[in-house]
């Protein structure tokens, strides 16, 4: 199995959650995936797959993506907001100006040895909610304890940006339960 990389922002992980600069939440599981069985869908078949990409559409939301990231594959799953929420111009979605950004993710519960439909995937930008999903599939019952191992918030472009990148958070909560 591989392990992930400390090094690295987004390292293979068995469960990821990115809050993302603009109006996006997405996940990772690429430690679950079934390397044997890239691009088959397994939904229905076995819970020894990944739910964020490559191994089928776990729960309604869209197969995910699958890349070959070196000697393996990676996976993305991402939800995003129906309109570009922050912009280059002055104004109330300014992105110079400080907003009030929140998410929530709350695991699928695992019922009979399956992974369940009811995760909760949830984003706020200003107070508006913007991405409202209850019916989300992080685990499947191969993990069922398996908790959210890396939290990432910030602009992720992978290795060789062209361009300097800054984000500025102030009061960062981080909470285990309501």
């Amino acid at each position: 199995m591989r392990r992930p990389d400390p090094a690295s922002a987004a390292s293979p992980t068995a469960g990821q959650a990115h809050l993302e600069y603009d109006a996006r939440l997405a996940i990772q599981d690429g430690l679950n995936l079934d390397e044997s069985r890239v691009g088959q869908n397994l939904v229905g078949v076995t819970e020894k797959r990944a739910m964020a990409g490559g191994n089928g559409d776990s729960d309604g939301h869209g197969p995910g993506d699958c890349y070959r990231a070196g000697d393996h594959h990676a996976n993305s799953k991402v939800w995003k907001a129906d309109q570009v929420y922050l912009g280059d111009n002055p104004g109330p979605r300014y992105k110079g100006d400080w907003h009030h950004v929140r998410a929530k993710f709350q695991l699928n519960s695992v019922q009979d040895g399956k992974g369940a439909k009811d995760g909760v995937l949830q984003y706020w930008f200003d107070d508006k909610l913007l991405l409202d999903h209850h019916d989300v599939v992080f685990r499947t019952g191969q993990h069922p304890n398996m908790k959210i191992n890396q939290f990432l918030m910030l602009p992720y472009y992978g290795p060789g940006v062209p361009h300097e990148q800054s984000i500025w958070v102030d009061d960062l909560r981080i909470y285990t339960e309501e």
